[in-house]
């Protein structure tokens, strides 16, 4: 049976992000956190998933979300302090 690419999408920290991993021969890679929709659509991307906002939307097998439910929290602003809500981790800019 052939090991099928997808991201996975885990349950919430207790800092408030769910980590993000994409499965590829047989291993697993973080790809970051997930504070919103937008950066499971952005990780998806990266992880060169042909159309990922589709992929989020129609909730396909191709993202497979770990604990509660398939949201991942809140959106925060992108960038400054983590204190205000802010992301210490790097992203990409769209």
């Amino acid at each position: 049976m052939p090991d099928t690419p997808h991201i996975t999408v885990h349950p919430v920290t207790a800092k408030g992000g769910r980590p993000v991993t994409a499965h590829t021969h047989g291993t697993d890679a973080p790809l970051g956190t997930a504070y919103g929709l937008r950066d499971v659509v952005e990780f998806a991307r990266r992880a060169g998933l042909h159309d990922p906002e589709s992929l989020v939307e129609q909730d396909s097998p191709m993202i497979v979300w770990t604990g509660a439910a398939r949201t991942p929290g809140p959106e925060r602003p992108r960038g400054g302090c983590p204190a205000a809500g802010g992301s210490a981790r790097s992203r990409v800019s769209p």
